[in-house]
């Protein structure tokens, strides 16, 4: 048998899980368009960036 429950860390990962995935495709594209090397570390950054601000978004309505 599976546990068929929802667990709060299922709720919040699907919450956050747009800004993660945005902000990890637009930080790795402007990091390499500006830097041009290492777009990992852009995608890193913009991956965290992006849940801080669409958290943050969400609050905010």
């Amino acid at each position: 048998m599976t546990d068929a429950s929802i667990s709060f860390l299922d709720i919040l990962i699907a919450i956050l899980a747009p800004g993660f995935v945005f902000g990890a495709l637009v930080g790795g594209a402007v990091w390499f368009l500006a830097v041009g090397r290492r777009w990992w570390l852009g995608s890193v950054l913009g991956a965290f960036a992006g849940t801080a601000s669409w958290y943050a978004w969400l609050r905010f309505i």
